[in-house]
């Protein structure tokens, strides 16, 4: 029977792989074996498969190519993550807008250069933004900077530049290019590991839980 420290325990294991690098697909067969373990022998997860943290520990090492383990951050999160998420964030901004525009009178938009200049720099920091968390701590600053950057000549652009047309365009075509973002989005690997790699790596089913429990007891 499943009890509440039971319950709380599996939720902080799962926390506690997900600091590991371990990704969802992994952590649900591990606690699934886990808790049909438990519900054969009766007892709590805890006594056998130790606390959350050796048992992240012990799943990660089994299941998490090291290579994986070294890519993803406390989130979990590869810098392909990241990148992806910034492609969403412009893809969903260029819908958003291009939906918006398409509900205006008229089939077409007029382009003036403050508003071309402040669309390119506002999805310039939504990309700076996304790459500085993916970055490492060197190269996070630039991206940083870029996009505080972005920020001041996106404000400096609306204000000074003149609000001369430039051309027409269709104004579903912004809806489009968003549309087509986010489907490459959609597209991209998301940084998960390879099943086919992770095999080896998984061949040690934590049903098998002498050897947790041997190496719990050793530390």
């Amino acid at each position: 029977m499943t009890t509440d420290t039971h319950r709380k325990w599996t939720a902080r294991a799962r926390l506690a792989m997900a600091a590991h690098a371990v990704d969802r697909e992994t952590a649900d067969t591990a606690l699934g074996e886990v808790e049909q373990h438990c519900a054969l022998s009766g007892e709590h997860p805890r006594e056998e498969f130790g606390t959350p943290e050796e048992f992240a520990r012990t799943v990660a090492v089994e299941r998490v190519p090291e290579r994986v383990r070294a890519g993803r951050d406390r989130a979990g999160m590869t810098p392909a993550d990241y990148r992806r998420g910034g492609l969403a964030g412009v893809g969903l901004l260029l819908t958003v807008l291009g939906v918006m525009l398409w509900l205006e009178p008229g089939s077409t938009i007029t382009v003036t250069a403050p508003a071309l200049a402040g669309t390119v720099l506002v999805a310039a920091v939504v990309l700076c933004v996304f790459a500085a968390v993916a970055a490492s701590r060197v190269a996070r600053r630039w991206w940083w900077g870029g996009a505080v950057l972005a920020v001041v000549l996106a404000g400096t652009a609306t204000d000074r530049l003149p609000e001369d047309d430039l051309f027409g365009m269709p104004s579903f075509a912004v809806c489009l290019t968003g549309i087509i973002l986010l489907l490459a989005w959609s597209l991209l690997p998301d940084g998960a590991p390879d099943h086919d790699s992770t095999r080896d790596h998984d061949h040690d089913s934590i049903h098998d839980h002498d050897s947790i429990h041997d190496q719990n007891g050793a530390s």
